[in-house]
């Protein structure tokens, strides 16, 4: 534990004095200093009877205390130096010898061959000053340590927070450095704890948002963001969810309902009914009780919920997405540890399902792994399997030991039939394996800022889908501690009413139904102009979103000359799209291509094939033995430029 003495302490004064006092005398100089004084003393005088002092300092001859005589006051006058000694012996004081010896003390040396025998220099006391020098720079070195030492009295310990605590290992660590290098993290003022955390980029789909907004061309559009906009563009409030809300309030009004906090698990009769709207009346496992649910932030956080599952349940395990999905998928997984990896999906030679890369990429799996599926309206392609590759790709999960884990966003959004969107589901949940399945009403009921959704876990039985719930709350109360009740009980009655359900399943194909229309009008004017390629995928691909096929750089020419803005992928979000701009979307879409012909150029320069840059080919330019030649050219510029 990180603790702080505290300096408001009632003692803390006199504690630090003592504390002082202590460290001075256990100071190695000091006590170096005084040795050498003592022995300086000593050496330099010699007392009575002190044959000690005699093996210190050697008494030399009677001729030779006779040049020391006449030399050391020369010396000392020489250097403006009283003559008297340092340490003069007081008067009276007799010390055993010659008579010379116990004469009377004579002040002076001059003249004084006993006095100057008192007196003598010897090599030995080099030793105090020696002593003396390495005491100081063994204390130097000590005040150099970071180690503090510690008050003799346990003054009573102060909780410090994690961050500042780090500081303050941060700053310990750094105190032998230079003092204006030292970076005292807690402290400072003019360096941020913050300084070094790099700039994230922006979202890549909430960024265009963004740009679509800070533009002021009457001509632009907002194909980017996944939301339902009107005929007018204009975001639209279902007629049921309105309905809900005037419900809502009446049972408020009438003390039914409040604002406390929900459950930590949310609604009960909001997430059965969106289990039973996806898994349908007869469905087995929700016979049998084995089906875990809880209410969650939407399709985001039930995603995040589902990794933590797997990250605490299924250590080791790793998710495999498909190429390409979401790109909210690659971001949510690793959070909780879960490893990221792909498979295969996209076919861009025929902007649609590699379903034989698919099959393979899936008997290639470890037993045990996660594999996502987008239930319906694949993000961002539009591309979906049939029922019999569904069916195909069930036995293979099943075979291998995978575990599903599906992620349903437009149930009745894709082709206005909820029970055809559902169909995948239902089929897997019949299979008796154990599977993740992820539900959000932003886009089907408009509750895109409602943050409504549930996360739904078949397991073996009713053991299982018991404990594994009881794990789950606590994931919830660590991250949000309950979720949200407005979007919850709007959908909790719309759900539950069959009138109103029926009502808002009408209004769900109102909005599909659209989507489809402008499909058809986009694909219509494409091949209206002209525009060079081929436009099927425009009205096979299903629900809100469109891959085009546009490179970015011809993505670039959208959006800076037309003021048409959509992801960097050439994904176009259908629901944004009005009748009135079909025509000039398509004749943007055409000069794009034209302006940025990858493709064309690929074939003409690395394999000669000359064409126009809108993509014509003359046929009767074509000769039987170049057909492969020329296909493989093509396969090979398209991957080059999908």
């Amino acid at each position: 534990m990180n603790a702080l003495h505290s300096t408001t302490h009632p003692n803390y004064q006199s504690v630090q004095q003592t504390t002082d006092a202590q460290r001075m005398w256990s100071s190695p100089a000091l006590v170096g200093a005084l040795v050498g004084c003592v022995l300086v003393a000593v050496a330099a005088y010699h007392g009575p009877g002190t044959s000690a002092i005699e093996a210190f300092v050697t008494t030399p001859s009677v001729s030779a205390a006779s040049k020391v005589s006449h030399r050391i006051p020369l010396q000392r006058k020489a250097h403006g130096i009283s003559s008297t000694p340092v340490f003069p012996r007081p008067h009276g004081v007799r010390q055993s010898g010659t008579a010379a010896d116990n004469a009377p003390h004579t002040p002076e040396i001059a003249g004084n061959p006993a006095a100057a025998s008192r007196f003598q220099w010897s090599p030995l006391l080099a030793i105090p000053v020696i002593i003396g020098a390495v005491a100081y720079v063994v204390s130097r070195a000590m005040r150099q340590t970071p180690t503090q030492p510690a008050l003799k009295y346990s003054l009573k310990p102060i909780e410090v927070p994690s961050s500042v605590a780090v500081a303050m290992a941060g700053w310990t660590s750094e105190k032998s450095q230079s003092r204006k290098d030292m970076k005292l993290c807690a402290t400072t003022t003019d360096q941020s704890l913050f300084e070094d955390v790099a700039m994230a980029p922006p979202d890549p789909i909430l960024g265009v948002t963004q740009a679509f907004k800070a533009c002021e061309s009457p001509d632009k559009l907002n194909l980017g963001v996944g939301a339902y906009r009107s005929e007018e563009g204009k975001p639209w409030v279902l007629p049921t969810v309105k309905a809900a809300e005037a419900k809502l309030l009446e049972l408020q009004e009438a003390g039914a309902i409040n604002k406390e906090y929900l459950p930590i698990d949310g609604i009960p009769e909001f997430y059965s009914a969106a289990l039973k709207l996806m898994l349908g009346d007869d469905c087995t496992p929700l016979k049998e009780g084995r089906v875990c649910s809880v209410q969650c932030l939407s399709g985001t956080g039930g995603l995040r919920l589902a990794a933590a599952c797997i990250g605490q349940f299924q250590k080791g395990a790793s998710i495999y997405v498909p190429n390409p999905t979401w790109g909210n998928h690659n971001k949510i997984f690793p959070r909780e540890g879960v490893p990221v990896k792909s498979y295969t999906y996209y076919k861009p030679e025929t902007c649609g399902l590699d379903f034989e890369g698919m099959c393979a990429d899936l008997n290639a799996m470890p037993s045990g792994s996660v594999v996502l599926l987008h239930a319906c309206a694949h993000n961002p392609t539009g591309v979906d399997p049939t029922e019999e590759q569904w069916a195909e790709i069930a036995s293979i999960v099943k075979k291998r030991g995978l575990v599903p884990l599906i992620d349903s966003a437009y149930q009745g959004f894709a082709s206005g039939d909820f029970d055809k969107d559902a169909w995948a589901c239902r089929y897997f949940a019949e299979q008796g394996m154990e599977l993740y399945l992820v539900q959000s009403f932003a886009k089907n009921m408009g509750l895109y800022g409602e943050r409504t959704g549930v996360l739904s876990i078949i397991c073996q039985d009713q053991d299982n889908a018991a404990r594994l719930k009881s794990q789950i709350k606590p994931f919830i109360r660590t991250m949000y501690s309950s979720p949200p009740q407005h979007g919850a009980r709007i959908a909790e009655l719309i759900l539950n009413d069959p009138q109103q359900l029926e009502a808002w399943k009408a209004e769900v194909k109102v909005m599909a139904d659209r989507i489809i229309k402008m499909r058809q009008l986009l694909y219509q004017e494409l091949k209206a102009n002209e525009c060079p390629g081929e436009w099927e995928h425009v009205i096979n691909q299903i629900g809100m979103f469109t891959f085009t096929g546009l490179t970015p750089e011809q993505v670039d020419v959208l959006t800076q000359k037309y003021s048409i803005f959509l992801t960097k992928d050439g994904r176009i979000s259908m629901a944004g799209l009005r009748e009135e701009k079909c025509k000039y979307l398509a004749d943007a879409m055409k000069d794009a291509i034209l302006t940025h012909p990858e493709q064309v150029d690929v074939l003409t320069q690395k394999y000669s094939i000359f064409l126009t840059k809108d993509g014509r080919i003359s046929m009767a330019g074509l000769r039987e033995e170049k057909c492969k030649y020329l296909a493989d050219a093509m396969k090979d510029a398209i991957l080059t430029h999908p």
